[in-house]
C-alpha cells in the first residue's frame, strides 16, 4: 500500500474511533449519528491534509520530504482537535434533546386571552430547558354547555418543575394541570377463584325479577368509554347505537362536533371517528360492554343487564396499558346528545379538577338527568381513586359469589356500591366469550367488571322514565342493595350495600309507572305464569290449550309443548340459571322470567 495511502487510513481510522468513542458515552442512540459526522468530517480533513500530496514517493529524499508534510503537526494536533470538538458538541447536543422529559399539560386561559397570546408570552420564557412541542383545542368544537375552555399542549423540558414555574409565571394562564395516565381496573387474578356457574352474578343480582319491570330501551344510550369496544361482536352489534345527526362516510363533521363521520362513537386518542381498532391487545373494553349491554334472546351468547339499550363506544387511550385521553373520552361522551349513562372503568389516585368540572358542567347540561359509573380500583386499600372519587360519580367495588369484598377491591367510605367483580363470564374480542383472559391463565376480575353492571342497572332505570335523575337512581341503587356477608364488617372495610337489580328497579317502581305486559288485549282476560320452586303452572281463564316455551339465557329454546289452563309443569330437569317461559295465548306472547335453583 502506498505510504500516503497508510497514512491517510490511520488518520482516518484514529479520528473515527476518537469521535464515535464520545458519541457512544453520550448515548448509545447517537452512537449512530456520531458515526455519520465521523466519516463527513475525518473524510473531509483527511483530504484537506494530503490536498498538496500527489505523488508516491519512491527515492528515500522523496518519503522524508512526504512524512514531513504528513505529520505537520500544527496541522494535524489543530484540526484533529476541531474534528473531536466538532462531535463532542454534536453528540452532547443529541444527548440533551433526547434526555427532555416529554409532558402533556391541560390548560385554560384568563378570560378575554386567546391561545396565540398565551404562545407569544410562553416565548418570552422559551429555551432550551422548556419549549412547546404541539397544541390544540381539548376537545375540539364540542360543548358541555359553555364548557370547551381547555387546550391539550404538549411540552418538552429539563425537568417538570422548570416547566411548572414557567407555566406559574405566564399571567394568560388561568390554571393548569398535567395529563393523566389512568390504569385499567382490570386485575389478572389467581385462577382458584374461577367458579362453576358461567354467568353467577345475573342471578346473584336477581335481573330475572327487574327484567319483569325493565329490559331497555334503543332510546337509551349508555356511553362505555375505555380502550376499545369490538362493535362487531355478534352479542354487542344488535346494540350498537348509531349518530342520528351523522351522515356516514361522507367525510364531513355532520352535527359540528370536531368529529368526522363518528356514527358509532369515536377514538378520542386521535380524534377519529371510527372508535374500533383490530389491534388484539386492545381487549378491556369488549369484555366491559359485554357486561352491561350484550343482547339477549338472540340465540347466542350471553344478556347484559341492560340488553335492550343501546351502546356508544368511546374510545380514549392509544396505549392498552394505560388510559391517555380519559378526559377526552369523558367530555366526549357527556357532550352527545343521547348518552344517559357513562361508565368508565378505570381511574388513579391523582385528583383531576378538570375531570371534576367536565363532570359539573355534564351534569348542568343534561340537567341532572345523566348517571356517571366509575370503578373504585383494584389497590385493595382505602386510597381514593378518581374518578370514582369525583363528586356526582357512582363509585363501585367488587365482590364474590358469597358476598364478600374480593381481596384487591379497593374500599372505604367514599365508595358508594358493590357488585360482583371476580370469574365474569362476557363478551371478548374476535366474537369470542369467556371468563378468562386472552391467555386462558387469569379470570377475568376487578372492579372494571363491577362498574358496568351498576352502570346497566341505570339504564334499565332509565328506560322506566328517562326523565329520572341522577340523585333520584343513586338513591335507589344505594339504598336497596343486599347487605354484604355478615362476617364482612370484622375487616372494617366499607363498600356500601351489593347491588340488587329487582329491588333497584321495584324502588323507581314506587314512585314511577312500571308496566310489564301480561293480558291479552283480544280477550282483556289476565294471563298469568305463576313459578315457585321450580314449578311453573298456568293460572288463567282462557279454555284452551297454550303453547308454552321456555328459553335460556342465550336464547335457545329448551322446552315446548301445549299447556292446559292450571297445568302445573316441574321444570326441575333444567339445569340451574335464568330462564324466560312464554305462554302464547289468544295470538299474545306473555313472558316471566325464572331463576332455576337446585339445593
Amino acid at each position: 500500500m502506498p505510504l500516503i495511502l497508510a497514512a491517510r487510513f490511520a488518520f482516518f481510522s484514529a479520528a473515527f474511533f476518537c469521535a464515535s468513542l464520545i458519541c457512544f458515552f453520550s448515548s448509545l442512540v447517537s452512537f449512530f449519528a456520531g458515526i455519520l459526522l465521523s466519516c463527513l468530517l475525518t473524510f473531509t480533513l483527511a483530504n484537506e491534509v494530503f490536498v498538496d500530496v500527489h505523488i508516491t514517493p519512491k527515492t528515500s529524499a522523496e518519503r522524508k520530504i512526504c512524512l514531513v508534510e504528513i505529520f505537520k503537526f500544527d496541522i494535524m494536533i489543530k484540526k484533529f482537535v476541531i474534528l473531536i470538538l466538532l462531535v463532542a458538541v454534536q453528540s452532547t447536543k443529541i444527548f440533551s434533546q433526547q434526555n427532555n422529559i416529554v409532558k402533556d399539560y391541560y390548560v385554560r386561559l384568563e378570560d378575554g386571552f386567546h391561545i396565540e397570546q398565551f404562545l407569544e408570552e410562553f416565548r418570552t420564557y422559551e429555551d432550551e430547558n422548556v419549549t412547546i412541542l404541539k397544541h390544540q383545542k381539548a376537545f375540539g368544537n364540542r360543548r358541555i354547555g359553555n364548557f370547551d375552555a381547555y387546550y391539550r399542549i404538549q411540552f418538552s423540558c429539563k425537568n417538570i418543575t422548570k416547566l411548572e414555574s414557567t407555566l406559574q409565571a405566564c399571567k394568560s394562564l388561568k390554571r393548569h394541570e398535567a395529563q393523566i395516565n389512568y390504569s385499567f381496573f382490570h386485575i389478572p387474578n389467581d385462577p382458584k377463584y374461577l367458579y362453576p356457574d358461567t354467568m353467577w352474578h345475573l342471578y346473584k343480582m336477581n335481573a330475572a325479577a327487574a327484567w319483569d319491570y325493565a329490559r331497555g330501551s334503543d332510546s337509551i344510550v349508555m356511553a362505555v368509554v375505555d380502550d376499545n369496544v369490538e362493535i362487531s361482536h355478534p352479542d354487542l352489534l344488535p346494540n350498537i347505537y348509531s349518530n342520528p345527526l351523522e351522515i356516514a362516510n361522507d367525510g364531513i363533521d355532520n352535527d359540528s362536533n370536531g368529529v368526522v363521520d363518528d356514527i358509532h362513537g369515536a377514538d378520542m386518542s386521535i380524534n377519529s371517528g371510527n372508535p374500533y381498532t383490530s389491534d388484539s391487545n386492545f381487549t378491556h373494553g369488549t369484555k366491559v360492554a359485554g357486561l352491561a349491554d350484550a343482547r339477549a334472546n338472540n340465540s347466542i351468547g350471553i344478556a347484559g343487564v341492560a340488553y335492550q339499550c343501546k351502546l356508544l363506544s368511546v374510545k380514549c387511550t392509544d396505549n392498552y396499558m394505560a388510559v391517555t385521553h380519559g378526559v377526552e373520552g369523558l367530555f366526549y361522551a357527556a357532550s352527545m346528545p343521547d348518552v344517559k349513562v357513562i361508565n368508565l372503568s378505570w381511574g388513579d389516585p391523582s385528583y383531576s379538577q378538570l375531570m371534576q368540572e367536565i363532570i359539573d358542567s355534564a351534569m348542568i347540561y343534561k340537567q341532572n338527568k345523566l348517571v356517571i359509573i366509575a370503578a373504585a380500583g383494584n389497590a385493595g386499600d382505602t386510597t381514593r381513586n378518581y374518578p370514582a372519587a369525583c363528586n356526582f360519580v357512582i363509585s363501585v367495588a367488587a365482590s364474590d359469589k358469597s358476598d364478600n369484598k374480593i381481596s384487591s377491591s379497593s374500599y372505604g367510605n367514599w365508595v358508594d356500591a358493590a357488585a360482583p367483580g371476580i370469574s365474569m363470564y362476557t363478551t371478548k374480542i374476535q366474537g369470542k366469550y369467556g371468563k378468562k383472559t386472552e391467555d386462558g391463565i387469569y379470570i377475568i376480575a376487578g372492579t372494571s367488571f363491577s362498574s358496568p353492571l351498576v352502570a346497566g342497572a341505570a339504564a334499565l332505570m332509565f328506560s322506566i322514565d328517562p326523565n329520572l335523575t341522577y340523585s333520584e337512581i343513586e338513591h335507589c341503587i344505594v339504598t336497596t342493595g343486599d347487605t354484604m356477608n355478615a362476617n364482612f364488617p370484622s375487616c372494617n372495610c366499607p363498600v356500601g350495600k351489593r347491588l340488587n337489580l329487582s329491588a333497584a328497579i321495584q324502588c323507581i317502581c314506587s314512585t314511577h309507572t312500571c308496566w310489564l305486559d301480561v293480558t291479552s288485549k283480544s280477550s282483556q282476560k289476565k294471563s298469568q305464569l305463576l313459578f315457585n320452586n321450580n314449578i311453573l303452572q298456568i293460572d288463567n281463564n282462557i279454555q284452551v290449550k297454550q303453547m308454552l316455551q321456555v328459553f335460556s339465557i342465550t336464547g335457545a329454546c329448551v322446552f315446548e309443548r301445549e299447556v292446559s289452563a292450571a297445568e302445573k309443569i316441574n321444570l326441575s330437569e333444567l339445569p340451574h340459571g335464568i330462564y324466560v317461559a312464554n305462554l302464547n295465548a289468544a295470538q299474545e306472547i306473555h313472558p316471566l322470567k325464572i331463576v332455576i335453583v337446585h339445593e
